[in-house]
């Protein structure tokens, strides 16, 4: 194709694909490139006219080669019809159609909560009279999901579309789903037109989305809907504040919603000198306080112009921070600023003080020689579970390897240093305020190569599946996903040598809760080679039953009770008969938590803790508990409290130990209902957002129903606070949690999040003497008891302070002393709490490596048993761990 654009990209692994330059193929669709990087991974991507993008495979060149017959195939995309009409025979107006590829082979049962697939680039044509036609299609194999407008959805299972065909997918009469109608206001009454509605529901354990635009006056109808309440509701429109709503009851008519109109933020910034700064940039940030701070989304943000005058438009209302950054100046932070709907204000001229350097070399650790163009990023070091810190400041290495980085503001910050030819580095760097800072020296290696294959169960190679490479704590990996090729087989060259969790991720149209992970030890000029087989060791078949009746159309989720926490869950969709097959990783014991998802997330309605023998098939009943708790939650007004929480845990159970504990989400008539609770003495917690918590214990006796057990919640005091680390840094992203003082430590509120300089606000959960947790990656979690907050709004805060902790390293041998891989330990606090719970959720005991090791670092001081899942001929160990010490652990199997 003599028009089509063939672009060169540099291939990091599959991480990602960095442009370097394009050209355009001939008449006879040849290409030639010269003068190309040799021993870099590149690959080859067209985008051809009236076709979908293509690319090669991954190749490697070698100091004056030349390469020739490399071809590049397309697949022509193909197209579907279908006709669609009503039952009354009537033609549909318009329909959205989503596309879940799936794969050939043993079709694995229903695995519990998925997402329906999604539109990708194809593109709905109506043909008239309901006939419509989809182009665009990337040929394959699909689970086909039709979205008829005010009708409920309509599935096609493994169609298989050849490329450049056309498929009838035929006649389909369309059946009446749930209506949602009403109204979208703003804060002054008036009508919206052209807001923008989206109902998330789930059908059968898949989650789905309608969405609507609104009339004139501000009328919507939003149909085809599932029974029972929507997961979220999400409206927009522009000019007004984003709003969620959740649990809304779809079936009603004259729904009213109120956005918000914007506001907007001016103001000036000068240099001390009075000069206009460089590259200036106003920025909100969220305030801490209230329920974890993922509130509004991405910041709003502005460049000041030619004067040093910025303009923050499509601000939502609420209190900010405002941060204002320039080249070579020292950031500010404007505190608690006010940003009303519809009104603008003015800051007025503030002035930005010069800021501190940090300065230092680039060099090849092989031999010394500096390295230039290296790209150098600093950020303020964050203790946040996700995300990173605040980015500061850039720059690059000169022809000698110097660099300065300019504008940053004492504290932690962490240094990152990227060069297409290097692995990347990152070191941390202590700022103090007016001390000097030693220069830096940084070595860049060639880093270690991360590589392996997933497999099917039945052994075949799984393409298109997601990698993950974390170093740390998290969830979500820094430099983004790899994904698996034809050959099932990932590749990440470049690795900085150290230890990584690889976390394999769901397949997106199977289990959405079933991740994997492996330890992997990268080594300078080393391969690493981590394996996914998926090979399941128990096929587990369950019959849920209660009062022996069968329990159906419900998801179920089994979650170990001895280690891996939320990591090791997995779900599967029970059928109308009480039935469902799901796959084990190991034998013991599980906590099985039962929820009815068409209620929302979180509506459970049953327990039951079981044994899983050591056998590749086994087949048992679940026997559910029968016992139930309900009553009411309002505020001392008497008006309900939609959205609160009641918690129910059994007295002396673990907070770490996930599936433990049942709750309820209280409607909007004030009610919640407990389902499925065994017989035992119960701590029950209101909990609301701005309210104090309130705790009762409960019996259940022979499987009971206690009813009436009602809440008054009085309005919380506010309580806030510092996070700092032992210089006395704030740390940021950390999350805290507080409860009044002597209540068991399930019993405390939603936590907060720290602001950029550590600090927090939270309600107070009761007006006496409160305890306070802090949670932070990198830190051990700790906190302070007994502490009163302050009736002076202007008085002491509480201040947490956190340390390094300690680590725990374990080795895994086999009877004769060998080291042994893919073990997985478990490291069990004496004292659990639901802060070292959280803590170690997100950053889990690994399986063994290689070597036989698996290291657990950031533990709070005192004691912890050491121990093998599924291994219960292992005797366990008990070890006592110090702040910034290293306890060694050895375990023998048999």
């Amino acid at each position: 194709y003599s028009t089509d654009r063939v672009r060169l990209g540099q291939a990091r692994g599959t991480r990602d694909v960095t442009p370097l330059n394009a050209i355009f193929t001939d008449g006879d669709g040849n290409f030639s490139y010269r003068g190309l990087p040799a021993g870099e991974p590149l690959k080859l991507l067209a985008t051809p006219a009236k076709h979908r993008p293509a690319e090669s495979d991954a190749l490697t060149l070698k100091a004056g080669a030349v390469v020739g017959g490399i071809a590049i195939v397309y697949q022509r995309p193909a197209s579907a019809i279908v006709h669609l009409i009503d039952r009354d025979e009537q033609p549909i107006e318009s329909v959205e159609v989503l596309w879940m590829p799936v794969k050939d082979g043993r079709r694995k049962a229903n695995s519990g909560f998925r997402m329906a697939g999604s539109k990708g680039l194809t593109q709905v044509e109506p043909q008239g009279e309901g006939h419509f036609r989809i182009t665009g299609i990337k040929p394959g194999r699909y689970n086909v999901t039709l979205l008829p407008a005010g009708h409920r959805e309509i599935e096609i299972e493994g169609l298989r579309v050849p490329a450049g065909g056309e498929v009838d997918l035929g006649t389909h009469v369309g059946r009446p789903g749930t209506t949602l109608s009403g109204y979208v206001f703003n804060d002054l009454g008036e009508p919206i037109h052209g807001a923008k509605l989206q109902g998330y529901y789930l059908r059968d354990s898949t989650a789905m989305s309608r969405s609507v635009k609104t009339e004139a006056d501000g009328r919507f109808v939003l149909g085809g809907l599932a029974e029972g309440p929507l997961l979220w509701l999400k409206v927009e429109a522009e000019g007004h504040a984003r709003k969620t709503e959740q649990g809304v009851d779809p079936d009603q008519t004259g729904y009213e919603i109120v956005l918000e109109r914007v506001g907007t933020l001016t103001g000036r910034v000068l240099l001390e000198s009075g000069d206009t700064p460089e590259r200036m940039q106003a920025s909100l940030e969220n305030v801490a306080g209230g329920i974890i701070a993922f509130r509004r989304g991405t910041d709003t943000s502005a460049w000041g112009d030619e004067e040093g005058r910025f303009e923050i438009k499509d601000a939502s209302p609420g209190t900010y921070h405002l941060r204002l950054t320039a080249k070579g100046a020292r950031p500010l932070r404007v505190k608690d600023i006010v940003v009303l709907a519809g009104e603008a204000t003015d800051v007025g001229t503030l002035r930005l003080e010069q800021g501190r350097e940090l300065s230092g070399s680039v060099l090849d650790a092989r031999d010394g020689m500096p390295v230039a163009n290296a790209a150098i990023s600093v950020r303020a070091a964050s203790g946040g579970l996700i995300g990173s810190g605040t980015s500061l400041s850039t720059t690059t290495s000169d022809a000698d390897g110097r660099f300065v980085v300019d504008g940053l503001e004492p504290g932690r910050l962490i240094v990152q240093i990227e060069h297409g030819d290097y692995a990347p580095e990152k070191v941390e760097a202590i700022l103090k305020e007016d001390e000097p800072t030693d220069e830096m020296t940084i070595r860049l290696g060639q880093g270690g190569t991360l590589r392996g294959t997933v497999r099917h169960e039945s052994g075949r190679p799984w393409p298109d599946r997601s990698i993950g490479v974390i170093e740390g704590g998290g969830l979500i990996p820094g430099d983004g996903l790899v994904r698996t090729n034809d050959a099932g087989e990932y590749r990440v060259e470049r690795v900085r040598p150290g230890s990584y969790r690889v976390v394999l991720y769901p397949d997106p149209s199977g289990n959405a809760m079933n991740i994997q992970q492996k330890t992997a030890t990268i080594r300078e000029a080393e391969e690493t080679i981590v394996d996914f087989d998926n090979e399941s060791k128990i096929a587990f078949e369950g019959l849920l039953t209660r009062g022996g009746h069968p329990v159906g159309e419900v998801t179920v989720v089994m979650i170990p009770a001895d280690a891996g926490g939320m990591m090791q869950m997995r779900t599967a969709s029970v059928d109308l008969n009480g039935r469902f097959e799901v796959d084990l990783d190991r034998p013991g014991a599980y906590n099985v938590m039962v929820q009815d998802l068409r209620q929302g997330f979180g509506a459970l309605v049953g327990q039951a803790r079981i044994v899983v023998p050591d056998e590749p098939m086994v087949s048992q009943e679940i026997v559910l508990h029968s016992g139930t708790i309900a009553g009411t939650v309002f505020d001392a007004s008497g008006e309900p409290i939609q959205g609160s929480i009641v918690s129910a845990v059994r007295e002396g159970a673990d907070p770490s130990n996930f599936g433990a504990g049942a709750g309820a989400s209280v409607d909007a008539d004030g009610n919640y209902r407990i389902e499925g609770v065994n017989d035992g003495t119960y701590t029950l917690s209101a909990i609301a957002d701005g309210y104090q918590v309130v705790t009762r214990s409960i019996a259940i006796v022979g499987s009971s129903t206690v009813d009436g057990v009602d809440f008054r919640l009085d309005v919380a005091g506010q309580l806030r606070g510092r996070v700092v680390d032992e210089r006395g840094n704030g740390i940021p992203g950390a999350f805290v949690f507080a409860l009044p003082s002597g209540a068991p430590d399930v019993a405390g509120g939603a936590p907060t999040e720290t602001d950029p300089e550590g600090f927090f606000r939270l309600s107070a959960p009761s007006a006496g003497p409160c305890d306070l947790d802090a949670v932070a990656r990198g830190f051990a979690p700790g906190g302070i008891t007994g502490f009163q907050p302050s009736a002076d709004p202007e008085g002491p805060g509480a201040l947490i302070t956190l340390t390094s902790g300690g680590t725990i390293t374990i080795r895994v041998v086999s009877a004769a002393g060998t080291p042994v891989d893919g073990v997985q330990p478990v490291v069990q606090p004496q004292r659990p709490s639901r802060a070292l719970a959280i803590a170690m959720l997100f950053s889990p005991t690994l399986p063994t490596d290689a070597s036989g090791s698996s290291r657990v670092s950031g533990l709070p001081q005192g004691s912890y048993r050491v121990f093998i899942a599924g291994q219960p001929g292992v005797a366990a160990q008990t070890v006592t761990v110090t702040d910034g010490g290293e306890t060694m652990v050895t375990l023998q199997l048999p």
